[in-house]
């Protein structure tokens, strides 16, 4: 009987240890769940703080570049800018020949080459010119600061001013702030090609009217691709085959019918800037001259 009872106790003790075990296992095992579950919610916000730090410093400096180009727009002369006649007034910088309206803007800078604007879009910005340094304004103001906007820039295999290209190519960053060349996505939608046909686009020559002959994604090839049609090539046709191929392709790849198309000797003005539909992907303007008005005059 003792035996018995002994074996019993023993039975009892070794469940009532097995029944601790399981217990601390199992309050070790919420203790651990409970230490990953806060290291993930710290992580998840210092994630959030990080985003939204970058966030907040990425509009604040977007603000303080659009603010530099507002001061460089009040540079641009508004007045006597053009004869009776309605020709534009030139004036001499550093020995160079300047349509008087930008003269001293070009004075402060003279990479500078142009102004371009669009209407009802927030695109109103100066274009510049290093064709023996492309892209030195990809991530510089116009002063020549580090600026994560840029400015708009002129390809290097095109000429904007003097013996001007049949097409100019302009780039430009596509910000989330809706600032740069962001609006020129809108473009993808006809009703707002048909309500901003017109672009401004103003040189150191003299003022520059363009109409939009078409709109469309595409992408960017590496150098030497020579798979695929590169329209960042096409500066100078050389021939009427060549412009007019030129222009079949860009129309081609238009998602609406445009038109207003172009002629071999009009002179065509290209403006890009990132997407983000494929790797490397761009969002393409191309529009024909068609007079010498400038919205300043």
């Amino acid at each position: 009987m003792n035996g018995l009872t002994d074996r019993k106790e023993t039975d009892n003790r070794e469940m009532a240890t097995q029944n601790n075990d399981h217990e601390n296992s199992s309050q070790s095992g919420r203790k651990k769940n409970g230490i990953l579950l806060n290291l993930i919610l710290a992580v998840c916000v210092l994630v959030f703080l990080g985003c939204g730090c970058y966030l907040g410093v990425y509009f604040f400096t977007s603000r303080q570049a659009e603010s530099a180009f507002t001061e460089i727009k009040l540079k641009v002369e508004q007045d006597n800018c053009t004869e009776e006649t309605g020709k534009p007034v030139y004036t001499t910088v550093q020995e160079r020949k300047v349509y008087k309206k930008y003269a001293s803007v070009y004075e402060e800078n003279t990479d500078f080459v142009g102004w371009l604007y669009i209407y009802g879009t927030r695109i109103d910005y100066p274009v510049m010119y290093t064709p023996e340094n492309e892209e030195y304004y990809i991530h510089r103001n116009f002063q020549g600061d580090y600026s994560a906007a840029g400015t708009l820039f002129a390809a290097a295999n095109c000429s904007p001013t003097g013996k001007v290209s049949d097409n100019v190519i302009i780039y430009g960053h596509n910000m989330k702030a809706g600032t740069m060349f962001h609006d020129l996505l809108k473009y993808e939608d006809e009703d707002f090609y048909k309500e901003h046909q017109t672009i401004i686009f103003d040189t150191l020559d003299g003022p520059g009217t363009y109409t939009v002959i078409a709109a469309f994604y595409t992408k960017a090839y590496p150098e030497g691709d020579t798979e695929h049609y590169n329209i960042y090539d096409f500066a100078d046709a050389g021939s009427k085959e060549k412009f007019d191929d030129y222009v079949s392709r860009v129309k081609a790849n238009t998602p609406y019918t445009i038109e207003e198309t172009a002629s071999y000797g009009d002179k065509l003005l290209t403006l890009s800037t990132c997407a983000y539909h494929t790797e490397d992907g761009r969002f393409v303007v191309v529009a024909k001259k068609i007079g010498n008005n400038s919205r300043l005059q």
